[in-house]
């Protein structure tokens, strides 16, 4: 699934409008909130997330969720080394969000990008193992 999203801040002369594009694909079964992101010097240095074993890893990356053990089972130590040696997920923000992988960027939606975001989206959930998605 792809869409443009839009949302107003603000109101006047103040009154911003965001858009937003969403490329995102159905899981399994429903999983908790798992974020993705990129460091930056504010997080950092402010923001607190989910350490790994890998501190190039921790060093580059930004995990937050809510559940800790999601997290660790779908960032694994092969999850990790692909995150930091590919391009796409060291530039883009993804997430786990309810029944959806998801990325987004900022910005109208622009059809020729969605089948590439759409194959990076299929390449992290190959990295995802099995057991993940049992409901036990």
């Amino acid at each position: 699934m792809f869409f443009q999203y839009q949302y107003t801040t603000g109101s006047g002369k103040e009154q911003q409008t965001h858009t937003n594009q969403i490329v995102a694909i159905g899981l399994p079964t429903t999983r908790p909130l798992l974020d993705i992101s990129q460091e930056n010097f504010l997080t950092k240095r402010f923001a607190k997330d989910i350490d790994f074993e890998n501190q190039a890893f921790n060093d580059f990356f930004r995990i937050k969720s809510p559940n800790r053990r999601f997290a660790y089972d779908v960032i694994h130590a092969r999850t990790m080394e692909w995150m930091l040696a590919d391009q796409r997920a060291r530039s883009y923000q993804w997430r786990f969000e309810g029944p959806w992988l998801m990325t987004f960027r900022s910005g109208a939606l622009k059809l020729d990008e969605v089948f590439f975001y759409a194959d990076f989206l299929i390449d992290i959930y190959a990295q995802v193992p099995r057991h993940v998605w049992s409901n036990s």
